[in-house]
């Protein structure tokens, strides 16, 4: 069994654009991205991490906009939320495809959201 590696941090911000000087002013090419009709946001790659920026999500409040999302890649989409319903955790919708692979939301204890994406 391979480790669980994180595969995807999620930064959001009232003014995405606004961060991309900072961030490329530490070495990092964002691209301009916008999957169907979602908000436009920025992407780079970092090895094997993806780093984005996106707006806040629609009536997201001044309080929580900054909190990050996080994901990780898994060997077992299915034993792993299994795992977590077992340990009281709350588990998105579906299990969704994508071009990245079969995944899935979760939120941790403090109401984060984590992506799970199977390798």
């Amino acid at each position: 069994m391979n480790p669980t590696v994180l595969s995807l941090l999620v930064l959001r911000s009232p003014q995405p654009e606004a961060l991309l000087p900072f961030y490329n002013a530490l070495g990092l090419d964002f691209q301009r991205e916008q999957h169907g009709n979602g908000p436009v946001h920025f992407s780079c790659t970092m090895g094997e991490v993806v780093l984005e920026i996106y707006p806040p999500k629609t009536g997201q409040n001044d309080e929580n906009f900054a909190t990050p999302m996080l994901g990780f890649r898994v060997d077992s989409l299915d034993d792993t939320l299994e795992k977590l319903r077992e340990a009281g955790a709350k588990v998105g919708g579906e299990i969704k495809v994508s071009e990245w692979g079969r995944w899935c939301n979760v939120w941790d204890f403090d109401a984060r959201n984590v992506q799970l994406v199977e390798k």
